[in-house]
């Protein structure tokens, strides 16, 4: 069975939930980054032909060597976001098998299912203003925690890992459990 963390059209599914057997599956999906992958491509197509003109014309014309810096700039610091998206999106597998006593996420095995306490949303805080940052986590009742998900800033993310907290409870049968942490304790939901 295979349940995507959302209805199609209203939020993006950012997971897939499978159950097989005992096996509860949860995968996180790329197609939802797919179409700022795409328009950011093809942003830095449209950027490196304008500069190759930039660079053309500024041969005669000397005035536009600012604009094709400018430009370059622009091109760098998309490369550098771009790359900082695909870090931040690797193949993420979490899978809890009640038949194997694991919770394994990447092939680490991080403890068992009978220690799972709750299915927790945390959300990060600046002072007492919401920053928009949420992760998915399985909490376990000596407080470790895997990891399922996080946001990486595309709309419809939280309501996606909202949506994929009440399935993944659902398959789990356990709570969903909302948490808060601070911005300075990034390492909170790694």
């Amino acid at each position: 069975m295979n349940t995507p963390s959302a209805a199609p059209g209203q939020v993006p599914a950012l997971f897939s939930i499978e159950r097989q057997g005992a096996a509860v599956i949860v995968r996180r999906l790329g197609s939802a980054y797919k179409g700022a992958y795409v328009w950011g491509a093809a942003f830095c197509a449209v950027l490196l032909i304008l500069l190759a003109v930039y660079i053309r014309v500024a041969r005669t014309h000397p005035g536009f060597w600012g604009l094709a810096g400018l430009v370059f700039i622009i091109f760098l610091a998309l490369a550098a976001r771009a790359q900082t998206m695909a870090r931040s999106l690797p193949q993420d597998v979490v899978t809890v098998d009640s038949d194997r006593g694991e919770v394994v996420r990447n092939g680490e095995v991080r403890g068992e299912p009978r220690d799972l306490e709750s299915v927790v949303i945390l959300e990060a805080v600046d002072g007492t203003v919401r920053t928009g940052e949420m992760a998915l986590l399985l909490q376990f009742k000596d407080t470790r925690h895997v990891l399922v998900g996080r946001t990486v800033g595309l709309p419809g993310e939280q309501e996606a890992i909202t949506a994929a907290a009440r399935d993944l409870s659902v398959a789990l049968s356990l709570p969903v459990a909302r948490a808060e942490r601070l911005t300075s304790e990034w390492w909170l939901d790694q």
